[in-house]
């Protein structure tokens, strides 16, 4: 059974196409358009997460402008990387 695909003739008939490599080439379009769906419905979400934050790092800059304190608290720490 070295060669066969398990028809029991111990290797010596031709292996039979594979049909269900035919009928579905691909298993990962599935997996692509999941992914392209779910992204497409985060992002305006990103995005309206992200609008807030930019406010916010504008309004600190101007408050660490008006204390006369340039780099503390520092931008990083701000972001919330630190």
């Amino acid at each position: 059974m070295a060669g066969c695909s398990g028809c029991g003739c111990s290797g010596k008939c031709a292996a039979a196409p594979d049909l269900n490599a035919k009928l579905h080439p691909s298993d990962s379009t599935p997996w692509t358009i999941l992914f392209v769906l779910t992204l497409i419905t985060l992002l305006p979400a990103i995005l309206m997460c992200m609008t807030p934050l930019v406010r916010l790092l504008v309004v600190f800059h101007f408050l660490r402008q008006a204390l006369g304190t340039q780099t503390a608290p520092s931008n990083p720490t701000l972001m919330g990387w630190r």
